[in-house]
């Protein structure tokens, strides 16, 4: 047993092996359709896979693995099976749960940790095996779902969406006093990052708190108090600094914006 496992005891359970048989399965290589075909899972992955079945579908029972580990038959018949989808987009720090958007948006970290477990369940039961949260998600959650203390799907996040004062990232409504310090202001879903040096900054600390690739904001949105859907967000110069954080650390950015092709142009 490795050391992560005697400490962590939620990771020292064995992981179950499944069969599925007389399932259908779509070849996207050549468009055909396999009936009654069988798998073997373990350990998360698919270790074989038959178009032709080999066993009986009994009904869902255990029966004994080769090398003495119990194994799992579940019976598909008149079922497809699916590769896992990806969300591109998601936002686990928004749990529902609230009256509305608003308070969504504002509600405690701590109440918005404790919540995610759930979502990010709810998302697996729906058939996503993989989503890249696009700002809010933190590292606690991602190393949670990947050491099986809750389940979810597999999960790359982006730490907090960095915004410019006053973008789509800066949750402060037109009466709220100025920040006091300058850059570096973190609330809710975002950052608030101004000129190339606070860019840099605020790249580098998502980077290092475990962010697996920089989202910034280029346009206003429709969830943001103070700019317009239409505003154009961030220099080019500003741009350029996170993607060199991001080129930098082996990563990318990814950039809401309203205005596509805009954005394009200017990266």
């Amino acid at each position: 047993m490795s050391q992560a496992s005697t400490s962590k005891p939620w990771a020292a359970n064995p992981r179950k092996r499944y069969r599925l048989v007389d399932a259908s399965i779509i070849d996207v290589k050549d468009g055909n359709v396999y009936q009654h075909c069988t798998i073997d899972l373990f350990d998360g992955r698919i270790h074989r896979l038959s178009k032709v079945s080999q066993w009986p579908s009994p009904g869902d029972e255990v029966l004994s693995w080769t090398q003495g580990d119990e194994m799992t038959i579940v019976n598909l018949a008149g079922k497809f099976v699916l590769p896992g989808l990806i969300d591109c987009h998601v936002h686990l720090a928004t749990p529902p749960g609230e009256d509305g958007l608003k308070d969504t948006m504002h509600q405690d970290p701590d109440t918005s940790l404790l919540r995610q477990p759930y979502l990010a369940h709810q998302i697996l039961r729906r058939g996503f095996t993989t989503i890249r949260d696009c700002g809010g998600a933190g590292l606690a959650i991602k190393e949670a779902l990947a050491e099986g203390l809750c389940p979810g799907p597999r999960l790359f996040t982006a730490g907090h969406g960095i915004s410019q004062t006053g973008g789509h990232g800066d949750v402060r409504s037109s009466k709220d006093a100025e920040y006091q310090c300058c850059g570096g202001n973190v609330r809710g879903l975002g950052r608030i990052a101004d000129g190339v040096d606070q860019c840099l900054h605020a790249a580098r600390e998502e980077i290092r708190q475990g962010a697996d690739f920089i989202k910034i904001m280029v346009s206003g949105g429709v969830v943001s108090p103070t700019d317009r859907l239409t505003n154009l967000q961030y220099t080019p110069e500003e741009i350029q600094a996170f993607c060199k954080v991001a080129n930098d650390c082996g990563t990318y950015v990814t950039g809401k914006s309203f205005h596509i092709s805009t954005y394009c142009s200017r990266c």
